[in-house]
């Protein structure tokens, strides 16, 4: 089941980063990338910005992913991508977490370290969420009361997720709890042309929705995955003025 949702699904959602990344290029003048996925499952958003970093001939610039999920199903992925990309030896180092976020945030660390990251990423969570009647409201207002005041001046909350009624008002959520505790952040939407349905015009219109990566011809075949982008996109900058 998790190796078909890989296939099915990984090229769309990391293109979809990908996108949202390149309307973030003061990323690309961070000296280093600490990035915090959360509810991160098969890490498309690792793999988005890797593919952002390489189309910007910055592959060498050294990364700390640290991904946090409650479900065991992910397991094996995130070992296979801890053995295969995030020993180190590229300049990346990536770290997982079975842990509840009100706990994760009381004492963020990596690898044992004291550590605040300069991106988070909540990628198709709000509709994980949803769907599983997850206490919104309350994951919102911790994440703005104690992530939000960790993270550095000149970082970045990415938000991408379905492009439905029941999931947007949630981009909004947060981004009211965050301006109440700080006039200091930038925001911007975003959306694709979706190929297959109806879609809502929220933000800015990306100007295509083909994928950023290309799928091999055996995975393509067997697993049909999705072939073009068509979420919605908040982008949260927290500036130093």
């Amino acid at each position: 089941m998790a190796a078909y949702y890989v296939c099915k699904n990984i090229f769309k959602y990391s293109s979809e980063i990908e996108y949202l990344l390149r309307q973030a290029r003061a990323i690309l003048e961070l000296p280093e990338l600490d990035m915090l996925s959360i509810g991160c499952g098969p890490c498309s958003d690792l793999f988005g910005a890797l593919s952002f970093l390489d189309h910007n001939e910055q592959s060498d610039k050294e990364m700390r992913y640290l991904g946090v999920d409650l479900n065991p199903i992910w397991l094996p992925i995130q070992d296979y991508i801890g053995r295969d990309i995030g020993d180190g030896k590229e300049g990346i180092i990536t770290a997982f977490k079975q842990e509840e976020f009100s706990t994760l945030v009381e004492n963020l660390r990596f690898l044992g370290k004291p550590w605040t990251p300069n991106i988070v990423v909540l990628e198709y969570v709000f509709s994980d969420m949803f769907t599983f009647h997850y206490d919104i409201k309350g994951f919102v207002d911790r994440f703005a009361e104690f992530l939000f005041p960790l993270m550095p001046p000149k970082s970045f909350i990415m938000i991408n997720d379905i492009n439905h009624r029941d999931v947007r008002p949630y981009f909004s959520s947060l981004h009211s709890s965050l301006f109440k505790r700080s006039k200091q952040i930038h925001v911007s939407t975003w959306h694709f042309v979706n190929d297959f349905r109806w879609f809502y015009s929220y933000g800015t219109q990306h100007s295509q929705n083909y994928l950023t990566v290309t799928i091999p011809s055996d995975i393509r075949k067997r697993y049909n995955p999705w072939r073009s982008c068509s979420s919605a996109q908040m982008l949260i900058y927290k500036s130093d003025q």
